[in-house]
């Protein structure tokens, strides 16, 4: 039986590609990855571990905030500063795990996203589920891999 231990791409179902294409690569600094013959209305970043889509194909598009992005950044006060600075809507500052450190916010067209910095140099991986929310909210059900 085949394993699917390693993931290689979120998408995200926008309706304005270029005000989310923007956001991602201008705001939150993920590299453009060159457009593939058939990409069509979708264009893909580099996002580390895999590739974040944002696909404006679907019409009407899915409704926000049914996943959650985990960015993990090398300093989230820093990062978080920087980004209200820039007009980004961010909430308080949280420990979601002892010697972890986040904020949460949304893009815009209210996808919901979380930074998170490790205090003492570790690495995890977060997934948060959210059925229905209004962001900046803390999550009440958080799945945790070390």
């Amino acid at each position: 039986m085949p394993e699917a231990n390693e993931l290689s791409e979120i998408i995200i179902h926008v309706l304005d590609l270029p005000a989310e294409l923007a956001f991602y690569r201008d705001l939150l600094g993920l590299r453009l990855i060159p457009a593939d013959p058939g990409d069509g209305a979708r264009t893909r970043l580099d996002a580390g571990a895999c590739t974040l889509a944002l696909d404006a194909s679907q019409t009407p598009a899915p409704l926000p905030g049914r996943m959650r992005l985990v960015f993990r950044v090398p300093d989230v006060i820093f990062t978080r500063k920087d980004l209200l600075a820039r007009g980004v809507q961010l909430g308080p500052l949280y420990e979601p795990a002892p010697g972890w450190l986040a904020c949460d916010g949304s893009d815009p067209e209210g996808n919901p996203f979380s930074l998170q910095s490790s205090t003492d140099g570790a690495v995890i991986t977060t997934t948060t589920v959210f059925p229905t929310i209004n962001v900046p909210n803390t999550s009440s059900r958080r799945v945790w891999t070390v």
